[in-house]
Order: structure tokens, then C-alpha cells, then sequence
């Protein structure tokens, strides 16, 4: 007997049976669909997207103020993000919005149903700080005997001399060098002028 009616189907009929198994098929697929999305986020300056995460990376496309981009790992003080069909890096200062900012209609509706986890990771930035990496901070304990052999390092202007005489290095008076002509450029951010 044909559930359907007196019209057949050109495929097997699904039997009633597995029906109530089709909405948690569908929230499973939204569920799926809402863990695996990039997360978004913004420029808020006008960035180079570098093919290495390091100020001397080649460039590989430059992006306005504004532009939405996609948020896939993080290294460092830098960001690699998916930008006009492109992968590359940007610096961390320079991006606002994280893993946490998922607005698209299959997350907002595997949030709905329950199904999908929410990433709590947030993209942070810590001015300041060089060479230290998010997760070298969280490991970092204190310990008092790497601490006092510091003191091993000191040294006094005799030894210092000392050392200077054994390289060949001699003594020489440097004058300060005269200020520039005119005013001092003013940067609005403290890379401008100085990285390529």
C-alpha cells in the first residue's frame, strides 16, 4: 500500500516510521553546519595581508578599514584570515571580532535547537608585549632561583672596560646628533613610517 495517495514516486517511499527521525537530522546537519564555520571579523585600520606571520612577509593584498574577514588560527600577535579568496596574516591590533561573533543563519539556528556549542574563544590583544604568546603567559610560574641568577649577570665598569679591550674595541667620544629640521612627523600609530 502507498502512503502517498494513488500517485508513486520514482524512489522508494520512506517509510512513516523514520519521519520523527528527520528533525534531528536536520538539527544534527545545523549543528555540523554552525561548529564548522570560520569566524567573522573586522579591520579596524587599513592592513596588509602578509603570506608569513612576520612584519617581513610578502604582501600579498592590502585591505581597507572596514573589510569583513574570516578568523582561522592565531599565532602570536598575528591573525591568519581568509580575505578576497585569499589566506594570509594580519596583525592582532588590527582585527575586531573572534570566534565568538557567528551571525550566520545555520548557527543562529543550531544555537536555537540547542544542538551547537558555542566557541567561547575571543580574540584578545595585549598592547605592550613582544615575543610572548597568549599561551607562554598562561604557563609562566614564578621562580625564585632563575630569578636571583640574574645577579650573575651584572658587571661593574672595570669589567665591562676589560672586556671591550680584549674584543679590539677602543674608546670614542660621539657627539648628539643635531635635531631634525622642522617639525617632527606625528605617527597616528607607532608602526607607521617605520615597517615596509
Amino acid at each position: 500500500m502507498n502512503p502517498f495517495g494513488t500517485f508513486s514516486l520514482p524512489y522508494p517511499a520512506i517509510r512513516p516510521a523514520l519521519w520523527p527521525l528527520f528533525p534531528l537530522l536536520f538539527g544534527a546537519l545545523l549543528a555540523y553546519a554552525g561548529l564548522n564555520q570560520a569566524a567573522a571579523g573586522t579591520l579596524i585600520r587599513n592592513e596588509q595581508v602578509r603570506a608569513t606571520p612576520s612584519a617581513s612577509g610578502k604582501v600579498l593584498t592590502r585591505l581597507a578599514k572596514g573589510s569583513q574577514i574570516e578568523l582561522l588560527t592565531r599565532r602570536g600577535g598575528w591573525i591568519q584570515v581568509n580575505a578576497k579568496g585569499k589566506k594570509g596574516w594580519v596583525r592582532l591590533l588590527s582585527v575586531r571580532g573572534g570566534l565568538s561573533n557567528r551571525n550566520n543563519a545555520a548557527a543562529e539556528l543550531s544555537g536555537i535547537a540547542g544542538l551547537a556549542k558555542q566557541n567561547d574563544h575571543q580574540v584578545v590583544a595585549v598592547a605592550g608585549l613582544r615575543g610572548l604568546a597568549e599561551e607562554d603567559l598562561k604557563k609562566a610560574q614564578f621562580d625564585a632561583v632563575e630569578l636571583n641568577r640574574l645577579d650573575n649577570y651584572q658587571t661593574n665598569r672595570q669589567q665591562a672596560e676589560g672586556f671591550a679591550n680584549q674584543g679590539g674595541l677602543a674608546k670614542r667620544d660621539v657627539a648628539y646628533l643635531a635635531a631634525p629640521p622642522g617639525k617632527p612627523k606625528k605617527n597616528t600609530h607607532y608602526w607607521e613610517g617605520v615597517l615596509p
